[in-house]
């Protein structure tokens, strides 16, 4: 036989084993579920060991690398199980994270979409924030009677009703607000949980003591709460026990020159909820780096050209990544040259293959441990928000990259009107109520890709990348007029507040953008406040 006749038997046989691999994978994946539905059953077992198996052989004479190398790791989890007892829902995760990773080796990458407007994210942020729940019980209490009103401006859907009156097999509502009396009189524990569905609840009582707290306590409540209290504490404490507002999902780049194995890595990470960009390239690592802004570098210690211990010593040397966590993924097993690499510039090292739920754990722990030490130092101490050194920094970011990409940038400056009034007339810790309201507003409806920082006393400073003055304006609009209806009080005194703002969306050097806005600020305020102004050079 020559080498044409050869080849084109090869490209046939190629066809032909393409043609069959959905229903290969789909028999992978029957078996995934039954192994799932029964950890301990050794057929099961085999039966998924034998189709992987297959995969990983076949894959590999077939020019499918990335599909055995997936198969060949799925190999190796079956190969060193966990007790049965010890296979929950991490272990099927990294069966699932395999199987997803084959998928893509077959199928590709999902068609490029145009990239969404801000307006259309911000609708999508708006949706989302509209969707909560929660149930308010109590008898005759005339403080929860705008209760439900006051909790729809933070995008709570909230309705006033009975106990008996909420179902025990629904979960219709993401939180119940419950006097304790009428918690109390609908049972003990076993009972209190057949009458209530199992969902977050929030104690409240006139009755602050320890009796009343401990009783609360063991009636299985997650908060309890004093009466009266600020909407303020009680939007936190939703927030907190709901995950109302959860922390931007963990950002990895990971630079490597084998497509294959940064393929598979990109998978696994994403089906944990991650985002992930793979460059192949060391040498052009550096603008990914910049654009993407991740919160860990997943690098290769061997690569062409520029080896993983060379970038990672080329990122530590700019002042912005010092903190940022590297993690070396190398097939390197000699355990002296893995420790030499994290005394110079490393903070993990992970052996290839490496499992599934190795690599997502050793990142999140990574990321988790790096945020909170940047949140000590980047974060506003009584809003959560960015200090003023970090959002300014982050808006040169924005600014650079704006520049570089041709995309709108808009920024804003808020202040919040006749602030000193309220610190004079009900107290410094009412005032810093109203602050905290006013962040927790601007977290909720802007994107996670703003910035939103504690400019200085009672203003703030947003960043918005991707939108221009039109679209900018049209949501700190809204936060405006749901802000301007928050009922704030102290004791029996109740008042309302509201904030005035100034946009400018250009181009131009960081300091002329925060004149322009402040600018535009001042005629809002001159203008009569409780109104937003974007910048016109011309005035």
């Amino acid at each position: 036989m020559n080498t044409l006749d050869l080849e084109s038997q090869l490209v046939r046989l190629r066809a032909m084993y393409a043609a069959q691999l959905p229903n290969r994978l789909a028999q992978l994946n029957a078996a995934i579920d039954a192994l799932c539905a029964q950890p301990e059953d050794e057929a099961a077992q085999q039966a998924l060991y034998r189709v992987a198996h297959r995969l990983a052989g076949s894959g590999s004479a077939m020019g499918m690398p990335l599909l055995s190398s997936a198969a060949f790791a799925l190999v190796q989890l079956l190969d060193n199980l966990p007790p049965a007892q010890a296979r929950g829902g991490l272990f099927a995760f990294q069966l699932r994270s395999y199987a997803a990773a084959m998928a893509i080796s077959i199928n590709g990458a999902p068609r490029t979409m145009s990239a969404p407007s801000a307006v259309e994210t911000y609708a999508v942020v708006e949706q989302l924030h509209r969707l909560t729940q929660v149930a308010v019980i109590a008898r005759d209490n005339e403080d929860f009677t705008e209760l439900p009103q006051q909790l729809s401006h933070f995008g709570y859907q909230a309705v006033r009703c009975r106990i008996d009156e909420i179902p025990s097999d629904t979960q219709a509502y993401a939180a119940l607000v419950v006097e304790l009396d009428e918690l109390a009189n609908a049972g003990h524990e076993p009972a209190r949980r057949a009458k209530l569905p199992a969902v977050p609840i929030i104690a409240t009582s006139a009755r602050s003591d320890m009796a009343a707290r401990l009783q609360a306590l063991r009636l299985g409540v997650e908060s309890f709460l004093p009466q009266p209290f600020a909407i303020g504490v009680l939007v936190e404490t939703l927030d907190r026990i709901t995950m109302r507002l959860p922390s931007d999902a963990p950002r990895v780049l990971i630079v490597d020159d084998s497509y294959t194995a940064a393929r598979i890595h990109k998978a696994i990470l994403e089906a944990a909820g991650m985002v992930a960009e793979i460059v192949l390239d060391p040498l052009a690592a550096l603008e990914p780096l910049a654009d993407f802004a991740p919160d860990l570098l997943l690098v290769d210690l061997y690569m062409p050209g520029c080896t993983g211990l060379e970038l990672a010593a080329v990122v530590r040397q700019q002042a912005e990544y010092v903190s940022l966590p590297i993690v070396f993924l190398s097939t390197e097993t000699d355990r002296a040259i893995q420790l030499a690499a994290l005394a110079d510039v490393g903070d993990d090292f992970l052996t290839k293959p490496v499992i599934g739920s190795q690599l997502v754990t050793a990142i999140i722990a990574r990321v988790a441990r790096a945020r909170a030490l940047r949140a000590q130092i980047s974060r506003d101490g009584l809003t959560g928000l960015l200090n003023h050194a970090t959002i300014l920094a982050q808006l040169a970011h924005e600014v650079e990259r704006a520049q570089r990409c041709c995309t709108p940038l808009s920024v804003a400056l808020l202040d919040i009107d006749h602030f000193k009034q309220v610190n004079d007339t009900y107290g410094h810790q009412a005032g810093d109520r109203v602050l905290k309201s006013l962040a927790r507003a601007l977290q909720q409806r802007l994107r996670a890709s703003d910035g939103i920082g504690r400019y200085g006393g009672e203003e703030f400073l947003v960043v918005m990348p991707g939108a221009d003055a039109p679209a900018a304006r049209r949501v700190l609009d809204d936060v405006r007029e749901r802000f301007a209806q928050i009922h704030h009080h102290d004791g029996p005194l109740r008042w309302s507040t509201t904030f005035s703002a100034g946009i400018v969306s250009s181009d131009l050097p960081v300091a002329s953008l925060i004149n322009g806005a402040d600018a535009a600020l001042y005629t809002a305020k001159r203008r009569g406040r409780n109104r937003i102004v974007c910048y016109n050079s011309n005035e």
